[in-house]
């Protein structure tokens, strides 16, 4: 797990970015950013944010970002005094206090969970209670591939996120708008799969952002990411419940440059709930900016993350800017389609 002083400078880093990007995301975007900033800050295996239905007790997931590989799907975790409430998640939830199990293979409370978890890497766990004015709303959860991994220290910065997250979940709840059910969508008639990540080779964006345009009208939530100004984008396009963002250095209250601001961009929008599309138009200008080496290592991050989901991400591309060698790996990460 990362250490020391470059630790202390990527996580000012990414709650910056976190910060200025928060107004323009819901609260499942947010929480997803926020578990992703975990996860790439902090160098755990996995974290998840899970909200609890004290009528049930059940424990719902609302956002995760790592190497979840399908295990909120196949677990169950409460919030009682039972068997499946007495993990961390279900222990800090009851008790308001963070819970740390760091020993998965050997701990008898974690039996109900731990075939699932070792299968996963993870090898111990952590539960921060997401508190506001004395009220437990849910927690925060972290798996690490290290027994032992989790320290005072470790909660000190795992509770700084919990906390923000907390005050955005309370925010949200009062006004009823948090998300916890897929909604309903319709299938566009562009053949695109769900967890795909694909290179629409073409002069002009135009097919990337019908085929997105499509999904949006469908009910699908969308974030486009582009080199054109967001009015000659939404005056194009209908994408008024799409957020639009624009790549560039220009000062803007919506826009943004860095790798890293797209990355935590995409990886929140992604990893919360719902049907999710984004259009990342702006390729050749990341290989600009930050070299291809480091633009490639991006793309990978990004089908990496769509693949653990149910999103899709449209990348166009003019063949023409890069050479044949180039073309060919990134055709190795996304699915050509062809142009329209």
């Amino acid at each position: 797990m990362p250490r020391g002083r470059e630790l202390n400078v990527e996580l000012e880093q990414l709650s910056a970015v976190v910060g200025k990007l928060s107004p323009f995301m819901d609260v499942n975007w947010y929480l997803g950013a926020t578990c992703q900033a975990v996860v790439e800050g902090l160098g755990y295996r996995m974290a998840w944010i899970g909200l609890a239905d004290f009528q049930t007790h059940i424990v719902i997931p609302v956002a995760q970002a790592g190497c979840e590989k399908g295990y909120l799907r196949t677990i169950a975790i409460t919030c009682d005094d039972t068997p499946l409430g007495r993990g961390p998640t279900g222990t800090t939830i009851r008790t308001g206090n963070p819970s740390i199990q760091n020993q998965i293979d050997t701990d008898p409370r974690y039996l109900p969970w731990r075939d699932e978890a070792l299968k996963r890497g993870y090898r111990a766990s952590a539960a921060i209670p997401l508190t506001v004015d004395d009220e437990v709303l849910g927690a925060l959860n972290v798996y690490s591939e290290d027994s032992n991994a989790f320290g005072p220290k470790e909660i000190q910065r795992l509770q700084a996120y919990a906390n923000r997250a907390s005050v955005r979940v309370k925010e949200i709840l009062v006004d009823q708008k948090l998300q916890t059910e897929l909604p309903e969508v319709k299938l566009p008639s562009y053949e695109l799969e769900a967890s795909e990540s694909y290179l629409v080779p073409n002069e002009s964006p135009v097919s990337s952002f019908r085929m997105f345009e499509e999904h949006v009208l469908h009910g699908w939530q969308g974030l486009c990411i582009t080199r054109h100004h967001p009015k000659q984008v939404r005056k194009r396009y209908n994408l008024d419940s799409a957020q639009v963002f624009w790549l560039t250095e220009e000062k803007n209250q919506k826009n943004i440059e860095s790798l890293l601001e797209i990355s935590l961009l995409i990886g929140g929008f992604v990893n919360s709930v719902g049907s999710r599309i984004v259009l990342l138009d702006g390729l050749e200008y990341l290989v600009s900016r930050n070299g291809f080496e480091s633009a490639y290592k991006f793309i990978q991050n990004q089908r990496n993350r769509v693949a653990a989901t149910e999103a899709i991400l449209l990348v166009p591309v003019e063949p023409q800017t890069f050479p044949e060698d180039k073309m060919a790996l990134l055709k190795r990460e996304l699915t050509p389609i062809p142009s329209a």
